[in-house]
């Protein structure tokens, strides 16, 4: 009897258990089918994020190419632009520019100057007058180079018995040197200053005629001049380095007369032209002269260095050799008297040989000793 009892609560027992445990699993499966329905909905919206951040980010990726491309663009135009304009003339626009800058004889007037060996004329403050002294405060190691009473070319007082010029214009003189003349002290090469014979000239020995490079020329004065606020010799720049970019000024006196023929024609217009003239010029890189240089079929030397040419005032083909090159350091150089042969139709930049480099430098400082 107990025997049976036993059985029949292990029975029952074991049908509880049966059902009990039948329902927990079928729950949990239940729950675990629940689960992964949960997750592959959440799958599917994570991947529907992902395929719509996709195509964002696949927009944003092409709308950045495309500014991308855009701006390569613009800069291989500018680039092309720049390529360009460093082939062909300069227009008048730029020349415009340039001119804008000049101290020009018709815009300001020289006409007297307070100078202290000038006795024949009252000195009245006027403001031509006062310009005039001005100009030769700033610049009184200007010189003007006269061959038979006329402006032949510029020059700078590098002491009281040494002016730097120009070589091309000097080299093999066969006529007497009693024809040239310095006349420092004066904005006019005609009259005022100082006028002053000269005893020697010497050229680089490394100038070759023809070529704009070691165009420098040395004249030794018959006498000291005598230093006053008006004449005063200027300081070579020790600069050394190549230059990229820069602003220079330069002094000079127009040429009138030009393989032979005298510019201007009325006589009016040359006086104008007996006047000082101050410019600021603007360097040229160097590897963009040497392109210019090349195509005139010389080969540009490290001692040298390009302005733009100056248009305004005359012909290209109508240089100012000897014009001292200048900035806030001193004399830079001298400008070149050379012009290519089809000056007219060719980018003829202004050439000017350094000061402060070793082959020219030494070669002064010897002459100055």
């Amino acid at each position: 009897m107990c025997k049976c009892k036993i059985s029949i609560f292990q029975l029952a027992l074991l049908y509880f258990i049966e059902i009990y445990c039948g329902d927990y699993v079928e729950s949990n499966n239940s729950i675990s089918l629940e689960s992964e329905d949960i997750n592959e909905v959440h799958s599917t919206e994570y991947l529907d994020t992902l395929d719509n951040d996709f195509e964002k980010n696949n927009a944003v990726y092409n709308k950045n190419s495309i500014i991308e491309k855009s701006i390569e663009s613009i800069r291989l135009q500018r680039e092309d632009k720049r390529q360009a304009s460093n082939k062909e003339t300069w227009d008048n626009n730029e020349r415009k520019e340039d001119s804008d800058q000049y101290l020009h004889a018709n815009t300001t007037t020289f006409i007297k100057c307070p100078l202290k060996n000038d006795q024949s004329e009252e000195n009245n403050d006027s403001s031509e007058e006062i310009e005039c002294k001005n100009t030769l405060l700033n610049h009184p190691f200007s010189a003007s180079i006269l061959r038979k009473g006329s402006h032949y070319a510029s020059g700078a007082l590098l002491d009281n018995q040494t002016v730097l010029t120009v070589a091309a214009d000097f080299y093999n003189v066969r006529e007497s040197i009693k024809l040239y003349k310095v006349r420092l002290g004066s904005v006019n090469c005609k009259k005022g200053g100082k006028l002053l014979h000269i005893k020697s000239i010497h050229i680089h020995p490394s100038y070759e005629s023809g070529n704009p490079a070691f165009d420098v020329a040395v004249f030794k004065l018959a006498e000291q001049v005598k230093l006053t606020e008006y004449i005063k010799p200027i300081f070579l720049s020790n600069v050394t380095q190549k230059v990229i970019s820069a602003n220079f000024m330069t002094t000079y006196w127009p040429r009138l007369i030009v393989q032979g023929k005298t510019l201007p024609k009325s006589a009016k217009e040359r006086i104008k032209y007996h006047n000082m003239r101050v410019s600021t010029q603007k360097l040229i890189p160097w590897k963009n002269c040497y392109t210019l240089m090349e195509s005139t079929g010389v080969e540009l030397n490290q001692n040298s260095l390009c302005l733009k040419p100056i248009k305004t005032h005359h012909s290209v083909c109508m240089p100012d050799p000897g014009a001292p090159v200048l900035a806030e350091d001193g004399l830079w150089g001298i400008s070149s008297g050379w012009t290519s042969k089809n000056c007219k139709s060719s980018q003829s930049p202004t050439i000017f040989t350094r000061t402060s480099l070793s082959p020219v430098r030494k070669w002064l400082q010897k002459l100055m000793s």
